[in-house]
């Protein structure tokens, strides 16, 4: 290979499958950390939604989907911390993926009155679950694939590794039935 040609394999994920994974939860995070910021905006200056530029919606439609699947298909690999991280994560993929139904709605129809619905004291609610939300998403660890190796020194250390010394010894286990006289017979 010429210099030109020449990659390191290490900065190319290893499928799109692990790209997703590595980046969904941005996604999920941006989205709520913009909800968060959006609402808190409103608390203080007490405009309308339906002033809204139909471009955050797009925003929302495209990372709230990417981030709303992710958080479905990779549920399994999270690292939870206690019951109650599987309850926020499973309201915050059903509030996004509801969320990207509702602006993509709004886009098709190209008006943000639906959102007249909600009074202005809503935003504090929002505010809080919006954070919560963020606050998950921007934390949240999943455990490494099986059988994956993360860091190439990882990788190297188990090439390198010999096998314990013990484990030529071939271990003898006896019958959990066998009688007392049977064990003192099998024993020099």
């Amino acid at each position: 290979m010429t210099s030109g040609q020449e990659r390191s394999v290490r900065s190319v994920p290893a499928s799109a499958r692990a790209r997703y994974r590595q980046t969904f939860g941005l996604a999920v995070a941006v989205v709520y950390t913009g909800g968060t910021v959006a609402q808190s905006l409103k608390l203080v200056f007490a405009f309308g939604w339906e002033y809204m530029p139909f471009w955050v919606d797009w925003v929302l439609i495209v990372l709230g989907t990417y981030g709303g699947v992710g958080l479905i298909l990779f549920a399994r690999q999270v690292a939870w911390r206690g019951t109650w991280e599987k309850v926020v994560h499973g309201l915050m993929a059903a509030h996004l993926l509801v969320s990207v139904g509702v602006h993509a709605w709004i886009v098709a129809i190209g008006s943000h009155e639906f959102f007249t619905i909600f009074p202005y004291e809503y935003s504090y609610f929002a505010v809080a679950y919006f954070g919560v939300f963020a606050w998950r998403a921007w934390t949240m660890k999943l455990v490494p694939p099986s059988g994956v190796l993360r860091s190439p020194q990882a990788r190297a250390a188990a090439a390198s590794r010999e096998p314990p010394a013990d484990a030529a010894k071939p271990t003898v286990m006896r019958p959990l039935h066998a009688s007392r006289t049977d064990r003192t017979k099998s024993q020099p």
